[in-house]
């Protein structure tokens, strides 16, 4: 009886002794299309009663680049340990062209055209109307943009 009392105490201070584990849920490196809203897969604590932590990053999902959004792991305000998820921001979506009026129009002869307008957004550029290419042949108006991303 004496020998498992004191395996039992041991055992107990070993468990309060244990460095909390954090690992990330999912890929250290991600990729997010800006734009997007990020969905964080999060991290999990082990050796821990409640773990309670916090981010730390400074990731704009609207602007590609490089982020870091960092995990910290507290207890009692005292940071334990961190981990870090790399995040890439990219942009591969192209501009939208909206056209003010009809995508098919009619125009009788010896009667000018009237354009009717159109807007292009860009989910990183924004307004690109300016940019815009306009190319008129016989039958046929063409509308061309790209964005700084080259999309």
């Amino acid at each position: 009886m004496k020998k498992l009392v004191i395996f039992l105490i041991v055992l107990f201070l070993f468990q309060g002794c244990m460095t909390p584990r954090i690992r990330l849920i999912g890929s250290r490196n991600l990729i997010l299309e800006a734009g997007t809203p990020f969905a964080d897969p999060g991290i999990q604590v082990t050796n821990l009663q409640n773990p309670r932590w916090t981010v730390v990053s400074n990731l704009d999902p609207r602007v590609p680049g490089l982020y870091q959004y960092k995990y910290v792991v507290l207890e009692n305000n005292k940071t334990l340990t961190s981990i870090t998820r790399n995040i890439k921001v990219v942009d591969t979506t192209a501009p939208t062209i909206k056209l003010n009026g009809s995508i098919d129009t009619n125009v009788c002869p010896n009667t000018a055209y009237v354009e009717e307008g159109f807007n292009v957004s860009d989910i990183v550029d924004g307004d690109l109307s300016f940019k815009t290419k306009v190319t008129a042949s016989m039958d046929r108006i063409e509308y061309s943009v790209s964005d700084s991303n080259g999309n």
